[in-house]
């Protein structure tokens, strides 16, 4: 890890609604609830998941941040709110702001065969108190991994300036031969 993209989302809860919970950020897509990653040339992302202080403001993450997460990654485009679980690929970093945030490292690593994108569901869970308790409020949001970002290679680079010497060289031998 050495050029992560730090983005944030701020979490509203939506008591009645299904999904439960909105998410909202100024760094990152949101399609149908989903939050959606792309590389753009990072080695992944660290997501900060804010409580809105409206809708959540009696609420913390647990002070536990492995407690504060289920992920799993969905099989056959089914998209369950897990109950447990956890997947390396977006997993709990740490726990900031008072436990009001949740900071999650998203690899968005190398894809499956044949895959464009991974798609998987995710749970945050919040409680009243962040240091015990049992009763949490579950909110279920969803992501996709697209890992659309390519990093720039040494190759790539020499293949861009042997073409911008063809054309140069292309374009006055061109020059030479035109009359006048």
């Amino acid at each position: 890890m050495s050029n992560e993209k730090t983005v944030n989302v701020t979490v509203i809860h939506k008591p009645g609604a299904t999904p439960n919970v909105e998410l909202v950020s100024d760094d990152l897509p949101i399609v149908d609830g989903n939050l959606v990653f792309k590389n753009d040339a990072n080695d992944g992302f660290f997501v900060r998941f804010n409580l809105d202080p409206t809708t959540l403001g009696k609420y913390y993450f647990p002070n536990t941040k492995d407690e504060a997460l289920f992920v799993k990654v969905n099989q056959g485009g089914t998209a369950e709110c897990p109950k447990s679980g956890t997947w390396d690929g977006f997993r709990p970093h740490k726990l900031d702001n008072g436990n009001k945030t949740l900071v999650v490292f998203n690899k968005n690593g190398k894809l499956p065969a044949n895959k464009k994108e991974e798609r998987f569901s995710f749970t945050l869970r919040v409680r009243e108190d962040k240091f015990s308790g049992t009763d949490f409020l579950e909110l279920d949001p969803g992501g996709i991994n697209q890992n659309g970002g390519v990093k720039a290679t040494s190759w790539m680079s020499t293949a861009l300036l042997v073409g911008v010497a063809v054309g140069v060289v292309a374009t006055l031998a061109a020059q030479t031969l035109l009359p006048g």
